[in-house]
């Protein structure tokens, strides 16, 4: 009976962890455009008729046509972030794009335990793995999840920050100006803006 408890707090465990990965990856994409979105009035003097999703303000920078907007920030940080700081966006949405594969496409979404250690060692260092799995076999295309929310959350931070630094007259954020996301030390936890040092990975507790 204790075992077959294990095992279903067990099997609890990975789907509420499934459960928030997919939450995670689709509220970080609806960010980006309320990001941009909510920003407009404070970068664009023609707020009203300027990009209200991220992807086509991402565009219309690489254009040279978000000029005619006319800025009332720093436009060349805007720029610069809109251009240099939005990869993270298209691991959310291109062909491939995490996001999109979660909600539109066919897939699998395995999580579990994964244990490793060194030759030297005597115990395992589990840890827990979610990997996001599409294609045929012979062509599958997997993406370890947990390292890639990370590096999308520490992207969205540096572009926030880039933004951030287009209407202010300090270069980035001091002390008082931390967003504090608070957690347990296996918490997927950001910051705004990125931490010298980010969680890589997440083990398993007793």
């Amino acid at each position: 009976m204790e075992r077959d408890n294990a095992l279903t707090r067990l099997h609890e465990g990975y789907e509420r962890i499934e459960i928030s990965l997919i939450a995670a990856f689709v509220l970080l994409r609806r960010l980006a455009d309320e990001l941009i979105d909510a920003s407009r009035p404070f970068l664009l003097k023609h707020w009203q008729s300027a990009p209200r999703k991220l992807a086509a303000a991402v565009s219309k920078a690489r254009d040279s046509t978000l000029v005619d907007a006319i800025p009332i920030c720093d436009f060349e940080i805007l720029i610069d972030a809109l251009q240099n700081h939005t990869s993270w966006l298209d691991r959310l949405r291109e062909d491939k794009g995490i996001r999109d594969i979660l909600i539109h496409k066919e897939h699998i979404l395995q999580v579990g335990a994964r244990g490793s250690k060194q030759l030297d060692e005597i115990d395992f260092n589990w840890r827990i793995s979610a990997s996001l799995v599409q294609g045929k076999p012979g062509a599958l295309h997997i993406i370890d999840l947990f390292p890639a929310l990370l590096d999308c959350i520490a992207g969205a931070c540096g572009f926030m920050d880039r933004l951030y630094s287009s209407v202010s007259p300090v270069d980035s954020y001091q002390q008082g100006d931390v967003l504090f996301l608070t957690g347990s030390d296996n918490d997927i936890v950001g910051f705004w803006p990125p931490i010298d040092e980010i969680q890589t990975e997440f083990p398993l507790t007793d």
